[in-house]
């Protein structure tokens, strides 16, 4: 293969994760309101990039979720240790982001329950809620499922406080469910 070939391979490669990064912002901040004018612009992409990366913007959405489900994963992966907390954000990220699509984009359903099913969140928080409980950041009788539960409750409050900044009022949430999480 010539440099050139390989070359308009990383560049597509880098456009679809440039596509996928916006849009994975843009649904989190517009739900139902995006468009891809403002995921194309946001990626520095114009709309036929994104239509020759994804058939539908059901495909892009699904293609969002299952993503932010590998971050997650690799994040888990790296040789340095994911504090509960940390792994707590990104969980509720998650959940948050498959709540909006569902809400928004029905026919995603599907995806998102395959992505957000507890049989596959639970084990990715045992070793984390671990290592917690070894030092004493948390309670012993904290299981998995409620660190999931708490995920859960922390991505679907805001939306009912109907509250105006989706991370701080995350932030905020996550900071006040930790608080019951720890021993004290």
């Amino acid at each position: 293969m010539s440099k050139r070939g390989a070359g308009l391979r990383s560049d597509g490669a880098r456009n679809r994760e440039k596509v996928l990064q916006a849009a994975a912002f843009i649904l989190r901040a517009m739900g139902s309101e995006a468009t891809l004018e403002a995921i194309a612009k946001r990626a520095g992409v114009t709309r036929t990039t994104i239509y020759r990366n994804f058939e539908s913007r059901s495909d892009l959405c699904t293609a969002v979720v299952d993503r932010e489900f590998a971050l997650v994963h690799e994040d888990l992966r790296s040789p340095d240790w994911l504090p509960l907390r940390t792994l707590m954000k990104r969980l509720v990220d998650l959940v948050d982001l498959c709540a909006t699509l569902n809400q928004d984009f029905p026919p995603l359903e599907g995806a998102c329950e395959r992505t957000c099913r507890s049989e596959d969140l639970l084990p990715l928080i045992t070793e984390s809620l671990a290592i917690a409980k070894r030092a004493g950041e948390v309670r012993n009788d904290l299981t998995e499922q409620d660190v999931l539960l708490a995920c859960r409750m922390i991505a679907s409050g805001w939306r009912i406080d109907a509250a105006p900044d989706r991370d701080a009022a995350l932030a905020e949430r996550l900071a006040l469910i930790m608080l019951g999480l720890t021993s004290h």
